[in-house]
């Protein structure tokens, strides 16, 4: 499993648990991961930290919340940011979202602090204003089919995005067979 991976499920458990951990690298990189408030603190860490793969994961400590109510929240970045960074980095090796979900932008992720491409932002434009499947995105933008499917993912993973329905094909109802009933009763009402 690789440390990118086994980072977003150490998160995504801490979040679901309202637990409070420190995560350790063998660098000094460090995460301070807050679930209750769905917060993070990154400590001696790059800017291109996800775009490579980090260094391997030492050690996890499950951490008192109420010690990081005194932490710095002005230092603190908000914990969809980081699940956006996780699931950007590992979009490659996962499988693609279903194409027929119909999909709704609930809030704009801060695309000028994350990792993105720039029709990012014709995709982010659009799925706010009305719900739609990636491939209609593709479709209707014109931008590549894996810019949409990696914004989708990402967007996703970190709470932006929600599955509104799925696209089916309508279902065509047999005719009625009470049609003669039907022709009946206008010609007695006619009458």
């Amino acid at each position: 499993m690789s440390s990118v991976r086994q980072l977003g499920g150490l998160i995504k458990r801490a979040s679901a648990n309202t637990q409070c951990i420190e995560i350790r690298f063998s660098g000094k990189e460090r995460i301070v991961v807050d679930g209750q408030r769905r917060l993070y603190w990154p400590i001696n860490q790059s800017d291109q930290f996800f775009s490579k793969s980090p260094s391997s994961l030492i050690e996890v400590k499950i951490l008192s919340c109420t010690g990081l109510f005194q932490m710095n929240t002005t230092m603190a970045r908000l914990l969809p940011e980081l699940e956006w960074q996780l699931a950007y980095s590992l979009f490659g090796s996962t499988a693609m979202p279903a194409v027929n979900d119909v999909l709704y932008l609930d809030a704009w992720p801060n695309l000028t602090r994350l990792p993105c491409r720039e029709s990012f932002y014709a995709i982010a434009a659009l799925l706010s204003t009305r719900p739609t499947s990636p491939e209609m995105i593709h479709r209707i933008t014109g931008v590549p089919r894996e810019d949409c499917y990696q914004f989708c993912h990402a967007a996703k993973e970190a709470g932006y995005l929600r599955s509104v329905g799925r696209n089916r094909d309508r279902e065509q109802l047999p005719p009625c067979n009470n049609s003669s009933i039907i022709k009946a009763l206008l010609v007695r009402l006619r009458s």
